[in-house]
């Protein structure tokens, strides 16, 4: 099974600052990007899986994951279309 590239990897001011703030979540995220790039997208409606998918094909496209744990607060994971940037971030942040 080949992996997503993920490119150069980033998170948002406020993932940042959880990070440092709380080692538990930061090792949540490591955990939570080495799914999305093992193709395990998380708490996404299977439509969504299907299109993830479909975009790991020729035509390409936008890979997005969601990533729901009841000990942390729930972390998005989208990949671009081109694979060079993949960012980590908060709902809210979007």
């Amino acid at each position: 099974m080949d992996k997503i590239e993920l490119g150069q990897v980033a998170h948002t001011a406020a993932v940042h600052n959880q990070t440092r703030q709380d080692a538990a979540f930061n090792k949540h995220c490591w955990d939570c990007l080495n799914r999305h790039k093992n193709k395990d997208f998380g708490d996404i409606p299977e439509e969504d899986k299907e299109l993830n998918l479909l975009a790991l094909g020729p035509e390409g496209g936008r890979i997005f994951s969601v990533y729901n744990d009841q000990k942390f607060p729930t972390i998005w994971i989208i990949t671009e279309w081109d694979r060079k940037n993949t960012t980590i971030l908060f709902p809210n942040d979007y």
